[in-house]
């Protein structure tokens, strides 16, 4: 429950105007006649739609993985992985399998992948996810040096954590 100090009426240039305290760092997010404003100095300023998602996922509202992949489609997610994935978890319906994982959600009125379905089943990850792949280094000797073995691994995760181990495998 949200507990606050009552409102008061003050005095401000010959004008009653209603004071009310907000403690910093309230975990919830408020909007005012639908803008989000934030405090700067003695102004109440929009907040921009980046700071709002990025203040929305520092205070654990929404996370990465859930939000859709920006210009990504169903196109982009490998249906026939997706359908082999369903079929192992007993799920008929592939799309509502894929949506009550959060792989899918919907926005403006259509069905679109999430950061999540795009790093599990997309065709290509790194054109939506920026650093998805991994970079695995083995260097001959006990310090770096000049000489060594290397593979940047990209795909989808499950395919990167296959390879990550295979290249353990091999070169340890």
């Amino acid at each position: 429950p949200l507990i606050l100090p009552l409102p008061r009426v003050v005095n401000v240039e010959s004008r009653h105007a209603v004071l009310v305290t907000v403690p910093a760092g309230m975990s919830h997010v408020y909007s005012l006649n639908g803008r989000y404003l934030v405090r700067d100095g003695g102004m109440s300023i929009p907040l921009t739609p980046p700071a709002m998602r990025r203040l929305l996922i520092e205070r654990g509202d929404i996370t990465y993985e859930a939000e859709p992949a920006r210009e990504a489609t169903r196109l982009d997610l490998d249906w026939e992985r997706a359908t082999q994935y369903a079929a192992s978890i007993g799920e008929a319906d592939v799309e509502q399998a894929l949506i009550k994982r959060g792989c899918l959600v919907r926005e403006d009125n259509r069905v679109v992948p999430t950061h999540a379905g795009i790093l599990l089943f997309g065709r290509d990850p790194r054109r939506f996810v920026r650093g998805a792949e991994i970079t695995a280094v083995r260097f001959a000797g006990e310090a770096m040096g000049d000489t060594f073995t290397r593979d940047d691994i990209s795909g989808t995760l499950p395919e990167q954590i296959k390879r990550s181990e295979t290249f353990l495998r091999d070169t340890l």
